[in-house]
């Protein structure tokens, strides 16, 4: 069976933050690619209203499927987790409101405080999913957490960009109802992306296919398949463990429609070659 294929416009973020592309135009430009759905960053939709959300979803051209969001659960200050969560539910319910079948949420930043006491700031990171699998349970709406690296507008990383981290709280945060979005560059950055893989095969619901030139510390964006991440090999133990999730292109190449579509040409010839054994 054909796999189906989603993108994160990584690449037009700032056109669409400023309005010059539209969340309409953008279906418009993933459906001539080639794409069967098409994802969001949470900066399309900041400043829009649900209503506003639900009157585009009958005109886009493919359905919606993730939003990616980024969430602050591990900063020291109650309040701003408190308020992290809020937007964090806003968000859920905009996902809703365009028809979405998934929410992206990250962890949190590694704060100085997060790093001194991990362990607190993985409990507190877990009562924030808590809280927010509540209200996507409400509007059916699936959270997935991510091997994130490091968001544009935050100064420090994200609190598992490190395997032990990130081991230590998934084995928390697993015990809750949340699916997992493997991000294979992030993976691959972290020299050890078969350990963070082999962790969440079992929870895995979604992909983020993303490629780099990674040499001696170096990272570097390209165009997919001419980067050194080993995308089909990850694809391959994915496809044989089972995997029958959706498969998003995380698009930063900054080489324009163009340079996704090139991207897409690559994903596209590589998982019709390994889904369809």
């Amino acid at each position: 069976m054909r796999k189906k294929l989603s993108c994160l416009p990584v690449s037009i973020y700032p056109l669409m933050a400023s309005g010059e592309i539209s969340i309409v135009q953008w279906s418009q430009e993933a459906e001539k690619i080639g794409f069967d759905y098409f994802d969001l960053g949470e900066s399309a939709v900041a400043g829009l209203s649900e209503d506003q959300l639900k009157s585009m979803r009958g005109k886009c051209a493919l359905p919606f499927n993730m939003l990616s969001a980024y969430t602050d659960f591990t900063h020291p200050d109650r309040g701003v987790r408190r308020e992290s969560v809020a937007a964090a539910k806003e968000k859920i319910r905009k996902t809703a409101a365009l028809g979405g079948k998934f929410i992206r949420l990250p962890g949190g930043a590694a704060h100085d405080e997060a790093l001194a006491d991990t362990k607190e700031a993985i409990n507190n990171m877990c009562a924030c999913f808590e809280e927010c699998i509540k209200e996507a349970d409400k509007y059916g709406i699936r959270i997935v957490f991510e091997n994130d690296s490091k968001p544009p507008t935050w100064k420090r990383p994200n609190f598992c960009f490190d395997i032990g981290r990130f081991l230590n709280t998934w084995e928390e945060l697993k015990k809750l109802s949340v699916g997992f979005n493997y991000d294979t560059g992030n993976a691959f950055f972290l020299e050890d992306w078969r350990t963070i893989l082999d962790a969440v095969l079992d929870r895995l619901e979604s992909l983020h296919i993303t490629d780099y030139n990674y040499k001696n510390g170096n990272l570097k964006t390209t165009v997919f398949g001419e980067g050194t991440v080993p995308i089909k090999e990850m694809l391959t133990i994915i496809k044989d463990s089972g995997f029958d999730g959706m498969i998003s292109m995380e698009d930063a190449t900054f080489q324009g429609l163009k340079g996704t579509a090139r991207s897409y040409a690559y994903v596209r010839r590589i998982c019709d070659e390994i889904f369809s054994k």
